[in-house]
């Protein structure tokens, strides 16, 4: 097992693409997925900008409360089944566009900051396996089990699908499954999701977080194989990641908020630091965004708020605080001066319709 990585040089995060996943697993299961994003504080008709990132910890939050109102441990199954081709930008295309299951995840390995810079995916060959090995950066909060459920689920997933493609398949299905699968979660107190997933030996409370696949099954061709459209995917991708930090600083920065506002309202240059850049640099990106920290410190209280006040058990006192505000009275004022009502208006009139913004 290897050193873990240092973390990225921004805030670790998760493709809001993976939110709208959840959310829409969690519709298919019977839950409100309105209410459970409010009750995180985050507004589920907002999450469909295709670049849009979500703090780990948000996510985190998210996957916890919809296990706990499901009552489903193994929801992080279920949640892989409804990505889609274009759930995380070009990934899916190419994955399908990869001549091999072994290119395919070389390419899951290159690109996983897509989905997520929060862990690294490693390739990894053995004498006759081959290891998908996800471990966090090091210093990042663990990820949740539920996140990796779904990301393992997934993985197999598509190594299954793309199996069924095997030029040469004949009568090898078994050995496009896993060969053995290591988790690092205790086990389940209901096994029967995991084997129906992962078809194959599952070692709990393992060191690793991996999928090992048969090494020589992995370089069978695929029907939907394309090698140049592949690598045509590969540059856009690449240019995607290559320009997604200063593109996407308003969204960074939101990240940090959201995760940094119930400690109190952060400074600009403490901003600064945390995206490893002088304050004359960031000043100079966000100016480039025809934006400032002051414009992305109000909207994203002002959205935070909203989701908040609509939740009657969180107190009103309380939203100021979690909102980085010194004292109530101070986010009353600001509340007011956002939306023209008071917080105590504002809730009562959410539950028939919103007040104008």
């Amino acid at each position: 097992m290897k050193n873990n990585p240092k973390l990225p040089a921004h805030p670790t995060s998760v493709n809001s693409s993976w939110a709208l996943v959840i959310a829409n697993a969690f519709q298919a299961q019977g839950g409100d997925s309105v209410d459970l994003f409010s009750h995180v504080g985050l507004d589920l008709h907002a999450l469909h900008e295709p670049q849009g990132r979500l703090p780990v910890t948000v996510t985190t939050r998210l996957w916890k409360r919809a296990v706990e109102i499901l009552n489903n441990p193994a929801f992080g199954l279920e949640v892989s089944k409804y990505v889609n081709l274009t759930t995380f930008h070009a990934l899916s295309f190419v994955m399908i566009a990869s001549p091999t299951r072994y290119e395919m995840f070389q390419r899951v390995s290159r690109h996983h900051r897509l989905i997520s810079n929060a862990a690294k995916f490693e390739l990894i060959e053995h004498a006759d396996e081959l290891e998908l090995q996800w471990y966090p950066f090091e210093g990042a909060a663990p990820a949740c089990e539920e996140s990796v459920d779904a990301f393992m689920s997934l993985m197999v997933r598509s190594s299954q699908a793309l199996s069924i493609n095997l030029y040469d398949a004949g009568d090898q299905s078994q050995q496009n499954n896993p060969t053995k699968v290591l988790m690092k979660r205790q086990t389940p107190v209901n096994e029967e999701p995991y084997n129906k997933v992962f078809r194959c030996p599952i070692i709990y409370s393992a060191p690793t977080d991996s999928i090992f696949f048969d090494l020589s099954s992995a370089f069978k061709t695929t029907l939907t194989g394309n090698d140049l459209l592949a690598h045509q995917l590969d540059d856009l991708i690449s240019q995607h990641l290559e320009t997604f930090q200063e593109r996407q600083m308003k969204t960074q920065i939101q990240t940090i908020l959201i995760e940094q506002l119930p400690q109190g309202e952060p400074t600009q240059e403490k901003i600064a630091k945390q995206l490893h850049m002088s304050l004359r640099k960031l000043q100079r990106i966000l100016k480039a965004e025809n934006t400032s920290y002051k414009e992305i410190l109000e909207e994203t209280r002002k959205t935070l708020a909203k989701q908040y006040i609509i939740q009657n058990e969180i107190q009103l006192n309380d939203i100021a605080y979690l909102l980085g505000f010194n004292d109530p009275s101070s986010f009353f004022r600001a509340f007011k001066r956002w939306t023209g009502y008071s917080p105590r208006r504002y809730r009562q009139h959410s539950s028939d319709s919103h007040p104008a913004n």
